[in-house]
């Protein structure tokens, strides 16, 4: 995801919720969990250090579903 990022993005400033979104759009199942886990923790550092203002990956939860 991030060197898809990179071309186009100078910064990790510069990543939005959407970015995120479309990143994690293929990704099914432990895939997907384990995406959104390694990019939580991304962000969360480049928070807590001030590399980022805003965490574009708040509320993103893994899909789930519930089989009748």
């Amino acid at each position: 995801m991030l060197e898809n990022w990179a071309p186009t993005r100078g910064h990790l400033r510069e990543i939005t919720v959407a970015d995120v979104t479309a990143a994690l759009s293929h990704l099914r199942g432990w895939q997907r969990r384990n995406a959104i886990a390694a990019l939580r923790s991304l962000f969360r550092f480049a928070k807590k250090r001030g590399l980022i203002f805003a965490n574009p990956t708040t509320g993103s939860r893994p899909k789930t579903s519930r089989a009748a």
